[in-house]
């Protein structure tokens, strides 16, 4: 048996296939990381596109505070107002019903200061001049029954502190909401490369 020029050994073949698997090996490799790159790009773009989405979402539906700033005017005014009664007062208290007016007045300016409590006072925000304040502006007592006597309650959205907590809440959430959409609007390209 002679050796033609066209026969290979298996040691030739060997050899071609084993740089063949090499060099689709690196070319693997640089595909897998081609291939990496990608789908690193793809989470970094879809993280962005969930964080606008989110941030428009609730910004969309944020509801201004004004139910809470009217609150808190309306606390302001009656508080100018119950001030001045009490100022009017004489400096030397001399009937009961002064006595008493003072200790409604006082209790009246704690509860919008959020100081004073007034059960067990013998008073109730019915029968403060506060809530007459209240009457005058149009807020009125739910489960009144005339027939038997009973005010009802008025209704209290709290004191001047817990009004201002919760407007300060509303537009920090605001607030957070515009950061968290302003950030991924910003063109950063070292925000967007992903670490490795």
């Amino acid at each position: 048996m002679t050796k033609t020029d066209t026969a290979q050994t298996p040691d030739d073949v060997l050899v071609q296939v084993q740089a063949e698997l090499g060099n689709l090996r690196i070319l693997r490799a640089e595909k897998q990381r081609e291939v990496d790159a990608i789908v690193a790009r793809m989470q970094v773009l879809e993280r962005r596109m969930s964080a606008i989405q989110v941030a428009t979402t609730t910004l969309t539906h944020w509801v201004p505070p004004t139910a809470e700033e009217e609150w808190r005017e309306n606390l302001t005014a009656w508080r100018k107002v119950l001030c001045d009664e009490l100022l009017a007062l004489p400096e030397q208290l001399r009937t009961d019903h002064e006595v008493g007016t003072q200790k409604n007045l006082t209790l009246s300016i704690g509860m919008i200061d959020g100081v004073a409590v007034v059960h067990g006072t013998g008073y109730d925000l019915t029968t403060l001049r506060l809530g007459q304040l209240m009457r005058e502006g149009g807020y009125e007592p739910t489960g009144a029954d005339a027939s038997r006597n009973f005010f009802g309650t008025m209704p209290w959205f709290g004191s001047w502190p817990d009004v201002e907590r919760r407007i300060a809440r509303i537009k920090k959430e605001r607030d957070d909401a515009q950061a968290q959409l302003d950030a991924p609007l910003r063109k950063d390209t070292e925000r967007e490369t992903p670490r490795r």
